[in-house]
């Protein structure tokens, strides 16, 4: 691993828990005998990582709350025009749309979605905890979804829910209370859920 990158995972590895366990589409998953050095997975509040992002270099720009608007490609790279704070145009290698199924880079392509409309709400959020589940991985599903609870650092837990009978409008950005209002409905509870 590269000096500065070795750096960044050693500053990131403050912030971790370590879990020999996940969960796919919540369903329990033990790593504990998987045949590797690194049996777990490594559970970190996104502001951490953003924060350490910030902090160091290692050779490409973080710019954040900056969509991209367009691009225009040519035989040794591509131009992409970025709006926010930073707003303009970046040379680039190669621009790759890792951004999600709304994906503006795919769209700006020209690369359709063979996909089909939504038929469940999920959410996800990093939060506080004053009541929290016992052990690490809490999962529970039943009624009218699912939901999880994976403790990270000391007080700091990450909610996932989801709601099987429900497609929530995507032009509305849910807020913090939409979320514990979801959780509450599938959960009956939230954990005393706070910042």
């Amino acid at each position: 691993m590269p000096v500065e990158r070795r750096r960044l995972y050693v500053e990131l590895s403050r912030h971790l828990a370590h879990r020999q366990a996940g969960h796919l589409a919540g369903l329990p998953l033990d790593f504990s005998d998987l045949p590797t050095r690194y049996p777990h997975t490594l559970a970190i509040v996104q502001a951490d990582i953003e924060r350490e992002l910030d902090q160091h270099d290692l050779g490409a720009p973080v710019r954040w709350a900056s969509p991209v608007l367009g691009f225009r490609q040519d035989a040794t790279g591509v131009d992409v025009e970025i709006d926010g704070p930073d707003g303009g145009w970046i040379r680039a290698a190669y621009l790759v749309g890792c951004d999600g199924g709304r994906s503006a880079v795919r769209k700006l392509a020209g690369i359709g979605f063979d996909g089909t409309d939504a038929t469940m709400t999920g959410m996800l959020a990093d939060v506080e905890l004053t009541a929290p589940p016992a052990g690490p991985l809490f999962s529970q599903r039943g009624g009218p979804g699912d939901f999880s609870v994976l403790g990270f650092q000391e007080g700091w837990y990450r909610l996932i829910v989801q709601r099987h009978d429900r497609v929530l409008d995507r032009a509305v950005e849910p807020g913090f209370e939409d979320f514990r209002e979801l959780f509450r409905e599938v959960a009956g509870t939230d954990f005393g859920m706070h910042s």
